[in-house]
């Protein structure tokens, strides 16, 4: 249940990037697009997620996942004829914004699939000290120049 999750929300996200900008700066088909995004996420999740970001971390992962998008992007841009440039520049821009969501997703990846939380609200929480365990320590190099009024007051007693 847990890798439902994770799919859809990859699903989710890598679908509305996709179909933001294809369907705004390409005149592309909603088929051709959920296709490219299925086949997007089964890659991804197999290679990026589950191989790569347990066994290297997340920037490895991120950088992986953003080489993936970006080569399926750009081939599937040459596929259906549109100039190199343009294939070049939709693939770059899209692969940048599935891999700033990517890094996200390998947090909840690691939190929640997984089980192997790198960051946990514990680590952030104080343990109160009791007052009895404590005691205060001062001394006379902590302010200088009380030392030395002490030692100018001295001399003239």
């Amino acid at each position: 249940m847990r890798h439902l999750m994770a799919l859809g929300i990859k699903f989710v996200v890598i679908c509305t990037v996709i179909l933001s900008l294809y369907t705004v700066f390409q005149n592309t088909g909603l088929l051709s697009l959920f296709g490219i995004s299925v086949l997007l996420v089964g890659l991804g999740y197999l290679l990026g997620d589950l191989l790569i970001l347990r066994r290297f971390g997340n920037l490895t992962a991120t950088l992986s996942d953003f080489a993936l998008s970006f080569l399926v992007l750009f081939f599937y841009g040459m596929i259906n004829d549109i100039p190199t440039w343009e294939s070049g520049n939709m693939a770059l821009f899209s692969a940048f914004f599935i891999t700033m969501s990517e890094g996200l997703f390998h947090f909840y990846m690691q939190n929640h699939v997984f089980g192997e939380a790198e960051y946990t609200d514990v680590s952030r929480t104080t343990r109160r000290i009791n007052s009895r365990q404590m005691q205060t320590e001062t001394s006379d190099e902590v302010f200088p120049y009380d030392v030395r009024r002490k030692k100018r007051r001295k001399k003239r007693q």
